[in-house]
This record gives structure tokens, C-alpha cells and sequence, in this order.
């Protein structure tokens, strides 16, 4: 039996609309970082909030806001996505609360080569999950 030529390019066509619809709902995180915290005991009533980050767009930039947010007492985990700006975050709420997260992402960042303060991330956008 002998295919007709157009059936491959048209399969591979559907192929990849398909995979570009579904990349669309699926979302895999830039960076993933799980701050250890000895203090949080499992089940405790952990709270998620995701955050529309300025300037969230890069490795470059998931890593400084990472870092950033890891010393913040009562962060428990970390998730950057740059493709769409996010950021969400893991929380003890007896410790922090999205709102005192949300003004460390305001506030700016220590350059250690100028010596300068510069503000580079700013919340645009606060989801409570």
C-alpha cells in the first residue's frame, strides 16, 4: 500500500499543534528550592501564594529572587516559573504572611560590585492559593 504524500506532512502538522495547545496548560517550574527549616513540623498548616513578579525572567533573575526569598524566616519552599513571571511560595503563616513577602520582593537588592541598592523585582499581582 502507498501512501499518499501529503498524509506525513499533515500528520506532523497535527503532531505539533497538539504538543503547542498542550504546552499551554502544563507549567514546569525554572528553579524549585526547598528551604530547610527545622522548625516546621510535617502538617503543619502551610500556606501557598503565587506572586506576578517585574523583572521575574531569567535563570539569572530566578536565582537572585530565590536567594532573596530564602532568607525570609518562614519560607519553606520556592517555585519560579519565567515563562509567564510567577513565582509561588511556601509558607508558615506563624511566621510570615503574603503580604510582609510581598513587600520583601518590593524592596530593592544589594549589588555587591557598585555597592548599591537597586530595586529590580515588584509584585504586580497577589493570588492567595
Amino acid at each position: 500500500m502507498k501512501l499518499q504524500w501529503w498524509i506525513v506532512p499533515v500528520v506532523v502538522a497535527v503532531v505539533l499543534l497538539a504538543s503547542y495547545g498542550l504546552a499551554k496548560n502544563v507549567r514546569f517550574a525554572t528553579q524549585t528550592v526547598r528551604v530547610e527549616t527545622g522548625t516546621v513540623s510535617p502538617g503543619a498548616g502551610l500556606e501557598t501564594v503565587e506572586f506576578q513578579v517585574r523583572m521575574l525572567k531569567c535563570w539569572t533573575t530566578s536565582n537572585l529572587f530565590t536567594e532573596m526569598m530564602a532568607a525570609v524566616d518562614g519560607v519553606v519552599e520556592i517555585r519560579t516559573f519565567v515563562r509567564t513571571n510567577t513565582a509561588v511560595i511556601i509558607f508558615d503563616p506563624r511566621r510570615t504572611s503574603a503580604r510582609a513577602l510581598a513587600e520583601r520582593i518590593d524592596q530593592p537588592v544589594y549589588n555587591p560590585e557598585t555597592g548599591e541598592r537597586m530595586s529590580v523585582f515588584s509584585v504586580e499581582k497577589t493570588t492567595i492559593r
